[in-house]
C-alpha cells in the first residue's frame, strides 16, 4: 500500500471533522506494476463502493476523490475513465500537488531539480518507469493535462507546494478546468515543498486542512440542498 502514517492521520481527520467515511484503495505499485494497473485498481474499488454503498452507509451521489502526488494523478485519471465508460462521476475532486503532465515542460519543472522529497529528476524517473515500453498513444489516462475537453469534471480543488517541480502543472490544470466552466479552486501554499502534509502538526498544514475541510463541507451541503435533504 502506498499510504504512509501521515496519510492515515489526514484520513482520520477528514472522518472526524466532516463526519464522513474514507475508503483508501490498496492499489498495486511501481516498479512492479506499470500503467494502467493502479488506475484500474482504484477504478474497480470505486465501482465496488457504488455497488455496496447501502451496506457501507455511503451516499454514492456524494463521493469526493482525494489524492496527493501520484494519487492526484490517479484521482483525475479515474474521473476521465468513468466518463469514458459511462459510469457515475464523483461529486468532487481534491488534488494535492498532483502529477499530471508527462511532457514536463513547465517553468517549475525546469527550476526545481534538487528540492526535498520530490524534484524534476524524480519526476522523470517516475514517468520512465510508469510508461516503460508503452506506446504513449495508448496511454490516455496517464498524462491528464494532455486530455482535451475536461468540462465534465466535477467541482475541483487543487493545492500545490511553492517549491515543487509540480507546482506549475497543477496551477495550469486548475486554470484549464476553470476555462472549461468547471467550478475550481486552487492554492499555492507558500514556503512548502512536495509532501509537506507529512508534517501534520505544522501550522501551515493545519491552515490547509481547514480550507480543504471547508471546501468539502460546502460540496456536501450543495448536494444535500439539491436533493432536498
Amino acid at each position: 500500500m502506498s499510504a504512509s502514517d501521515a496519510h492515515y492521520r489526514v484520513a482520520k481527520r477528514y472522518c472526524n471533522e466532516i463526519n464522513c467515511k474514507v475508503i483508501m484503495p490498496d492499489y498495486r505499485l511501481l516498479p512492479k506494476y506499470q500503467y494502467p494497473v493502479a488506475i484500474e485498481d482504484c477504478y474497480n474499488t470505486y465501482l465496488w463502493v457504488l455497488e455496496n454503498s447501502e451496506s457501507l452507509g455511503i451516499n454514492k451521489d456524494g463521493i469526493i476523490f482525494v489524492g496527493d502526488s501520484a494519487g492526484g494523478n490517479i484521482a483525475a485519471a479515474v474521473t476521465v475513465m468513468l466518463k469514458d465508460r459511462n459510469q457515475l462521476i464523483p461529486q468532487g475532486n481534491m488534488l494535492i500537488y498532483p502529477v499530471l503532465d508527462k511532457r514536463m515542460i513547465t517553468e517549475s519543472m525546469m527550476k526545481y531539480t534538487d528540492t526535498p522529497i520530490w524534484d524534476s529528476k524524480c519526476n522523470k524517473r517516475f514517468w520512465d518507469m510508469y510508461l516503460k515500453g508503452i506506446d504513449s498513444s495508448h496511454a490516455r489516462y496517464s498524462s491528464i493535462s494532455e486530455i482535451d475537453h475536461l468540462d465534465f469534471f466535477p467541482k475541483t480543488y487543487v493545492e500545490v507546494a511553492e517549491f515543487d517541480c509540480l507546482h506549475d502543472e497543477g496551477i495550469a490544470f486548475a486554470r484549464t478546468l476553470i476555462s472549461e466552466g468547471v467550478e475550481t479552486e486552487y492554492y499555492s501554499v507558500h514556503g512548502t515543498c512536495h509532501g509537506f502534509e507529512a508534517a501534520t502538526g505544522s501550522s501551515i498544514f493545519n491552515e490547509c486542512m481547514k480550507r480543504r475541510i471547508e471546501w468539502m463541507q460546502n460540496v456536501y451541503k450543495v448536494k444535500v440542498s439539491t436533493n432536498g435533504g
